[in-house]
């Protein structure tokens, strides 16, 4: 885990474009919400799907944006 994620959970997360970009192989990009604070930050996401199985061979995926002050944070306006 990293130190500028210590204490964070997820509240949801909000996919803004999902893209198939392969056999079986997908992209998503989006915001997720903090609990803590209900802020939101970046997610990028990209998998994966086996062939023969129900499952995810393999995973790669991106959270916030990190800057001298801390990681980047949005208020939610909803």
């Amino acid at each position: 885990m990293h130190s500028e994620w210590r204490g964070e959970s997820f509240d949801g997360f909000y996919p803004i474009l999902a893209l198939n970009v392969g056999q079986r192989l997908a992209e998503f990009f989006g915001l997720s919400l903090m609990i803590f604070d209900q802020t939101l930050t970046p997610f990028f996401l990209r998998l994966q799907i086996a062939a023969e199985i129900d499952e995810v061979t393999w995973l790669d995926r991106k959270l916030g944006e990190r800057t001298q002050s801390g990681m980047v944070r949005t208020p939610d306006a909803r």
